[in-house]
């Protein structure tokens, strides 16, 4: 890829991910206004479980969903194969989303005020959209560097083959002058 076509793919990438996120923002907003208004505005410890669950086995394969089912469309990806692609690499993005969401959403519902939570997590799911992208696209990424190489790598040998060629007629010149 050329400098220009880096950025221009860069751009693409990031206006998909800002209309994911212009989808996921909606029903996030929604989610939390139903958990509030099922589970309690409260911040006893059971409470706060209780979201913290809540947001694990709904909220988490919803939004890994989305997210998966979004982008793949916007990629130009059928439905079903972004679906495929979700199933494939969902038990992944579940075992990580447990390892930095129950944590985020503690944070999030003991301390901070209802009005605040979208916003905070906003902002931590910025971060975690960057992992998903990246995890999402790193088998294409690996197939396009182990593209590059090999290229590199047979240009380097037919350089090399070119060389040893010269070389052998070179030789096969001199000793045939002998």
């Amino acid at each position: 890829l050329s400098l220009q076509e880096g950025h221009e793919t860069v751009a693409l990438e990031e206006g998909r991910m800002f209309i994911v996120g212009a989808i996921q923002g909606p029903i996030s907003h929604y989610f939390y206004l139903i958990m509030d208004k099922k589970l309690g505005l409260g911040r006893s410890r059971g409470t706060i479980i209780k979201k913290i669950l809540t947001d694990q086995i709904i909220g988490s394969p919803l939004f890994a969903f989305i997210f998966f089912e979004a982008s793949g469309i916007l990629e130009g990806q059928s439905p079903k194969s972004s679906f495929e692609e979700f199933a494939r690499k969902f038990p992944t993005v579940y075992m990580v989303d447990w390892c930095v969401w129950p944590a985020a959403q503690c944070i999030n519902f003991y301390f901070l005020p209802t009005k605040l939570r979208v916003v905070y997590v906003a902002a931590i799911t910025l971060l975690w959209t960057s992992f998903l992208s990246w995890f999402k696209h790193r088998d294409a990424r690996l197939q396009e560097g182990l593209r590059e190489q090999s290229v590199y790598y047979k240009e380097i040998s037919q350089t090399e083959e070119n060389k040893t060629s010269r070389s052998v007629q070179l030789g096969n010149v001199n000793t045939s002058v002998d």
